[in-house]
This record gives C-alpha cells, sequence and structure tokens, in this order.
C-alpha cells in the first residue's frame, strides 16, 4: 500500500497530472452519462444479478 502511495504521489509531483479544473468536468461529464444511460445501466445490473 506504501508503494501505491507513494507512486501516486510521485506522478502528481511531477505535473502529469490534470489540473483540477479538467478532473472535475470528466467527473460532471461521467455524471451526466450515468443519469443519461441510469435506466439501461439498471437493467442490466439487474439482468446480471439474477442470472
Amino acid at each position: 500500500m506504501q508503494q501505491v502511495v507513494g507512486r501516486a504521489r510521485a506522478a502528481f509531483g511531477s505535473g502529469r497530472c490534470r489540473p483540477l479544473e479538467f478532473r472535475m468536468q470528466q467527473l460532471k461529464n461521467l455524471e451526466r452519462m450515468v443519469r443519461e444511460k441510469e435506466e439501461e445501466i439498471a437493467a442490466v445490473l439487474a439482468n446480471d444479478l439474477c442470472q
């Protein structure tokens, strides 16, 4: 676990990470997509869990 955290901190410190604004926009896009596909996602999950 310490290695994973260390690598994450090193990546963040290297500047390879995207800006906060970019990440926030990506999360908003993900939320919008999940809302738009909510019924399809629920149907697929129900089908998968009932098999």
